[in-house]
């Protein structure tokens, strides 16, 4: 099976809009939009320069099946926050989460030089919450009723992985390495901070 996380094209974005209104994808996300393909265009327009955003299409045997992203990138800091969905159900469960997370580990750590990688989860979807436990993530607070969604306030769990307890774990995981497209990273070369003097 080859895994790749590639940049999107516009050509994605029906795709994407399409997963992102699917209750089946929508169920895990902190919203529930209902986007029209104008809105999915804009969306695109005020993310794809966004210097603290990067998006890739995750294909498994070059057919689309997810999206991951990075967000809230802090060059000063040297942290991130991170999300990623599989639309296609036929692929939960079968090692993609695992080979996409753990790829993009190396990325966030090896390529964009951070520190810590950061994410939240609904606290009830606890099948996800031990996948990114197993794969080397600390459980790091609850946050209480966190997010208003269909009528009903959920409490959400972030969990983070540090750069150092990456190292340590990544060796003991087994995972199918993806293939990633990088992007430029104004971090990795000079300043470890970013554009700051």
């Amino acid at each position: 099976m080859l895994i790749e996380l590639k940049k999107i094209e516009n050509k994605d974005l029906e795709t994407i809009r399409q997963w992102r209104i699917n209750p089946d994808v929508s169920k895990y996300l902190y919203t529930d939009p209902q986007i029209t393909k104008e809105e999915q265009k804009q969306w695109w327009v005020n993310k794809k320069d966004d210097e603290y955003f990067r998006i890739w299409l995750i294909t498994v045997d070059g057919i689309k099946v997810g999206i991951y992203q990075i967000e809230k990138v802090d060059y000063r800091n040297k942290n991130v926050f991170w999300g990623y969905y599989i639309a296609d159900k036929n692929l939960r469960g079968k090692g993609v989460g695992r080979s996409v997370e753990c790829s993009m580990y190396d990325y966030i750590f090896d390529v964009m030089g951070m520190h810590k990688a950061c994410t939240e989860v609904f606290s009830w979807n606890r099948d996800v919450v031990a996948l990114h436990v197993r794969n080397g993530c600390m459980m790091e607070g609850l946050f209480k009723e966190q997010v208003l969604k269909n009528g009903l306030f959920m409490d959400v769990i972030r969990l983070g992985l540090l750069h150092d307890d990456w190292i340590k774990v990544r060796k003991d995981i087994v995972f199918e390495k993806a293939v990633v497209d990088n992007f430029e990273e104004p971090c990795v070369m000079g300043n470890p901070f970013g554009n700051e003097e």
